[in-house]
C-alpha cells in the first residue's frame, strides 16, 4: 500500500480509502450490509494497509458511523487511522464551488466583473448551514474528549434556512443588482431531500458546543475572503 499526505493537514493516509456507505443497516437501502457482515471486509482492508475510511451521518441514518467506529476500534489505535465523515452544509471563508454558497459566491463575483444574469437551479430546499470555523471547534472538542456517551454527534447550526434566503443574503452582501433565475439544472440529490435541520442536542450536552457565528456573518466573511 502506498501512503500520501492528506492535503496540508500533516496526516499520512493510504492512497486507497474504503467508503463505508455500504455498511450499517439496510433500513434505507436493501444492499447495505450490517456490522457483522461488514467485519471481514473491513478486516481485509486493514490487513491490506488501508488506514483511511469515509462515512457520513446520513448513511443508514447514522448506523454507518456507528459501525465504522466499532469496527475500526477493534483493528486500530486511535492514532493509526483517519476517518472522514460529513457535517451539515458548511459555509464561511474558503467554501468550495462544489457547495451552494461557494458556487453562488463565484457566480456573483463573475457577474459583477463581466455582467450578465445568474442562472441557478430551484432554491426551494431548506438546509442547515454551519460555519466552517464552528465545525472546526466542534471537531477539536470531540477529538480531545477521552469519553463521549454517544457514538454519533450532529454538527450543524440547528437552524433551517431556505436556500433562496441564503442566495438573497449573498446577493445583498455582494452588491449585485442583476437578475437571478431559477431555471438551471439542479442537483438530483438536493431536490430529493427538501428539508434538512440538524438536531444538535448531543453536541450541546456532550461537547458543550454551540455554533457562535450567524449566517450573515458567515456569508460576509466568505465574500470578503475572495481574492
Amino acid at each position: 500500500m502506498k501512503y500520501v499526505n492528506l492535503g496540508s493537514t500533516g496526516m499520512r493516509v493510504s492512497r486507497v480509502c474504503l467508503g463505508m456507505m455500504s455498511y450499517g443497516n439496510n433500513s434505507e437501502r436493501p444492499w447495505v450490509l450490517d456490522e457483522d457482515a461488514a467485519a471481514p471486509i473491513v478486516q481485509a482492508a486493514a490487513d491490506g494497509g488501508i488506514t483511511f475510511y469515509d462515512t457520513a451521518d446520513t448513511y443508514s441514518g447514522g448506523a454507518s458511523e456507528v459501525a465504522t467506529g466499532k469496527l475500526l476500534s477493534q483493528l486500530f489505535r486511535r492514532d493509526e487511522v483517519v476517518v472522514a465523515t460529513k457535517v451539515f452544509n458548511p459555509v464561511g471563508p474558503g467554501a468550495p464551488r462544489s457547495t451552494l454558497p461557494g458556487n453562488v459566491t463565484a457566480r456573483l463575483k463573475s457577474a459583477l466583473n463581466d455582467g450578465g444574469d445568474i442562472r441557478l437551479g430551484p432554491l426551494d430546499a431548506v438546509r442547515d448551514f454551519v460555519d466552517v470555523r464552528d465545525v472546526a471547534e466542534a471537531v477539536v472538542l470531540a477529538a480531545t474528549r477521552r469519553f463521549l456517551p454517544h457514538p454519533v454527534i450532529n454538527v450543524g447550526s440547528g437552524r433551517p434556512v431556505l436556500t433562496r434566503a441564503l442566495v438573497s443574503h449573498l446577493t445583498a452582501i455582494s452588491g449585485y443588482t442583476g437578475i437571478i433565475k431559477e431555471d438551471d439544472q439542479g442537483s438530483n440529490r438536493s431536490t430529493g431531500v427538501l428539508w434538512q435541520q440538524a438536531d444538535i442536542t448531543r453536541a450541546v450536552k456532550d461537547l458543550g458546543w454551540t455554533p457562535r457565528r450567524d449566517l450573515v456573518t458567515s456569508l460576509t466573511d466568505m465574500w470578503e475572503a475572495i481574492p
